[in-house]
């Protein structure tokens, strides 16, 4: 669905959506844990944690087996994928319902693998992706496309 940022909603997440916009910034890439793997000291049991992307910050608090809370991360046998934050604004004023123009929405879009290090600010680009929500209920774009747009 082609979607004004200004026009997001709560109701579209886990849609599929298609917008432009201007990227307002560029945070640092990141390594995401994508599979993470965690020792018990005091069992000894392995076993790994499939992240699904929403929180990149997830850790088990105890033991799978035994319910301990003495749980190693084993960085080297874990899977990684790059990731990176980008900062986009709508091109288009939003108007409210009362007619009052506002400045545009901004809206954190997400990008993986070989999208990461490949825009800068001011780049104008049309992105396609999944509108999620954080556990911190934060909506975000977990983008699955983005190409660059002709500079306005």
């Amino acid at each position: 669905m082609n979607i004004s940022i200004n026009n997001i909603s709560a109701e579209q997440i886990g849609e599929s959506l298609e917008f432009e916009g201007k990227i307002i910034k560029v945070e640092d890439s990141t390594p995401l844990v994508i599979k993470g793997s965690y020792k018990c000291l005091d069992c000894m049991e392995t076993y790994t944690v499939i992240n699904n992307k929403i929180n990149d910050k997830y850790t088990p608090d105890v033991c799978l087996d035994c319910g301990s809370n003495k749980i190693k991360f084993m960085p080297n046998q874990s899977k990684y994928i790059d990731s990176q934050e980008l900062l986009v604004e709508d091109t288009e004023d939003f108007v409210d319902k009362y007619s009052r123009k506002r400045k545009p929405r901004i809206i954190k879009c997400v990008v993986y693998g070989n999208d990461v290090n490949q825009h800068i600010e001011n780049d104008n680009v049309i992105i396609n992706g999944v509108l999620n929500v954080t556990i911190k209920k934060e909506m975000f774009i977990e983008v699955t496309d983005i190409n660059l747009l002709e500079n306005i």
